[in-house]
């Protein structure tokens, strides 16, 4: 679940295995079936997140660093575009597991 706004009791719902991203953590009450305020629900419609546009069957990745969208007509791209970097990190970890320095691995690739 990821909130474009504050939470509460993430700790418990992480707890029970529910992954859940939120701008901030509040203390305070949140809305509930019993507050009164009423809002429309839609489903599968576009939204804005964090003011980034939200297509459904878009791909959402989460993780400790953050959240992103992938746009579904971007997808093969951008999984293409994340492999090679994930192997260029990868180069440079073992790298520097040998003792080289990352000035070696520029010089020898030009790029990292």
């Amino acid at each position: 679940m990821i909130v474009d706004g504050a939470g509460r009791d993430t700790d418990e719902l992480e707890d029970i295995g529910w992954p859940i991203w939120t701008r901030a953590f509040t203390p305070h009450r949140t809305h509930t079936m019993f507050s009164g305020r009423k809002e429309e629900l839609s489903i599968n419609v576009p939204i804005q997140c964090g003011g980034v546009p939200v297509n459904p069957g878009d791909f959402i990745v989460a993780d400790l660093m953050g959240v992103t969208d992938v746009p579904l007509a971007r997808a093969e791209e951008i999984v293409a575009q994340a492999g090679e970097q994930a192997e260029r990190e990868e180069r440079t970890r073992k790298w520097v597991a040998k003792g080289k320095t990352i000035e070696d691995l520029l010089a020898e690739f030009g790029r990292i």
